[in-house]
């Protein structure tokens, strides 16, 4: 997803950055629990590629579109 002009890996990393002194364990917990539930569903989940760069936050900001499975 973020790879510039077609260049990305085949399967790309997700860096969860938590700060401190801000989420308790509740919240860790919480998220925890949500990852546990997408590992279970993750063969439905389809991945997304940018369609259109839109310059600086483009991760957030740009449209996307879903990429076809290759299985």
């Amino acid at each position: 997803m973020f790879g510039k002009n077609g260049k990305t890996s085949q399967k790309e990393l997700l860096r969860l950055a938590i700060p401190r002194r801000v989420y308790g364990k509740e919240h860790i917990d919480y998220v925890v629990g949500i990852f546990e539930k997408i590992t279970k569903i993750k063969h439905k989940i389809k991945g997304m590629r940018i369609i259109e760069d839109t310059g600086s936050l483009r991760h957030f900001t740009a449209p996307l579109d879903y990429v076809e499975s290759s299985n």
